[in-house]
């Protein structure tokens, strides 16, 4: 049996939250109002950032895998409820705006952690949703999912036998992709605590240094800001250009004169996600480098002036892909992403994409071009003999802006003009 308390014992109301109880109030009620249209009865979240976004829980220990940190059970007609382990009480009421919060004894036992499926389907019929339509993280948009055993959802349902279970990803993206002004703010701060700490690592740079040693400087940058590490990838010796998208942790990888850094960061400001995203090289800019650089700029730029309240993914893409064929490169078939509570969120900006961007949405708009052996996306049309399958290094970068009425409002980035480092 759960522990049933109202909010009190030790908070009265939300005093370490994210944002005012009103913005809670405000995603309770479109999500309701999506709920409503999808004729779903009641949400069952398990997912960290869902429950986060809906009512503000928050808590380091998502990634243990002993225990389940919260489950928030979200009807279209009723207060919601948050189910947390009983010690984590003081937690939910001091980040999240449910009152309603139900503690779970001996969390790390197995058999407990095994049984708490049961548990959430007890409460789920106990407000009366037992035989009604279920919505679960589950759907087509953004490969949405929940984040527990097969055996456990299976266990969840199989407790609710009258009960009709829909996918629910779509109400929860309608809800999270548009971002609220607080949303923005938190991720205008976060993008500009991110690029002020990469500013400080191209300040800092010197030659010698390896890939964990220019990886640590960059990271404790961003980190005695204030933010959490969002992520991080950095690639800057050329025997290490095919491995994209890891991070600087091979010991002795030297960054030397005529490398190409590749560098992605972002640092998390209330759970949201800045991001920088560039190439440097080290030391002068080689001439056969400077068509990548300028095909990437090109497309990038055109990419963002196609942006505007109800235009069409797929404009944003083509517009991009004109550019770059223009210079002479293939089109990539990605320019970008959403950017929220995940570093990578709806609507991706990706051929075969249906979805219009709108007014409020978040977006990482980025081109990137690879001349990397065995890699051709964004390869040239036309290459010059010689200049076909080479190992120059990733292209690109990233930048995150808003989307407006009539076009988008850029978010606090880094110069891209600085191109080169050391700086000094």
């Amino acid at each position: 049996m759960l522990n049933e308390k109202k909010r009190g014992t030790f908070y009265p109301s939300p005093s370490f939250g994210d944002f005012p109880e009103s913005e809670y109030a405000r995603r309770l009620t479109r999500a309701r109002a999506g709920m409503e249209d999808k004729k779903v009865d009641v949400l069952v979240l398990w997912d960290e950032h869902n429950i986060r976004y809906f009512c503000g829980f928050n808590s380091q220990h998502w990634s243990a895998k002993s225990i389940q940190p919260a489950v928030l059970i979200l009807p279209v007609a009723r207060d919601p409820v948050l189910i947390v382990p009983e010690f984590f009480r003081g937690m939910a009421e001091a980040t999240s705006c449910v009152a309603d919060i139900r503690g779970q004894d001996r969390p790390h036992h197995t058999v407990s952690l095994r049984n708490l499926p049961r548990e959430v389907a007890n409460v789920v019929a106990g407000l009366g949703y037992g035989a009604k339509r279920v919505g679960l993280e589950d759907g087509a948009v953004a490969g949405m999912y929940i984040p527990r055993p097969i055996s456990d959802i299976d266990l969840f349902r199989a407790q609710l036998p009258n009960a009709t279970f829909v996918p629910a990803a779509e109400i929860i993206w309608e809800c999270r992709m548009v971002k609220s002004e607080c949303e923005i703010e938190a991720l205008k701060t976060a993008c500009a605590l991110t690029a002020d700490g990469f500013g400080e690592f191209v300040e800092n740079f010197r030659l010698g240094m390896s890939e964990r040693e220019a990886g640590t400087l960059l990271y404790t940058a961003i980190i005695k800001r204030g933010l959490s590490m969002g992520g991080m990838y950095f690639v800057g010796d050329p025997s290490r250009y095919p491995m994209i998208d890891s991070h600087p942790t091979f010991e002795g990888v030297p960054i030397s004169r005529g490398s190409h850094l590749v560098v992605e960061c972002g640092g998390t400001y209330k759970g949201y996600h800045g991001s920088v995203g560039r190439c440097l090289e080290i030391g002068s800019i080689a001439q056969e480098k400077w068509e990548f650089i300028n095909a990437v700029e090109r497309g990038q730029d055109a990419a963002l002036g196609a942006l505007r309240d109800g235009v069409a993914a797929k404009d944003i893409l083509a517009a991009a892909a004109e550019a770059l064929a223009e210079n002479g490169f293939k089109p990539t078939g990605f320019v970008g992403h959403g950017i929220g509570l995940t570093g990578h969120e709806p609507p991706d900006l990706t051929d075969g994409q249906e979805m219009s961007v709108r007014k409020g949405m978040v977006l990482a708009i980025e081109v990137w071009i690879y001349d990397v052996k065995g890699i051709t996306r964004g390869g040239r049309l036309s290459p010059a003999p010689g200049a076909g399958s080479t190992n120059l290094g990733q292209f690109g970068m990233e930048e995150v802006v808003v989307v407006t009425e009539k076009g988008y409002e850029m978010l606090p980035t880094y110069p891209r003009q600085i191109r080169y480092i050391p700086r000094s």
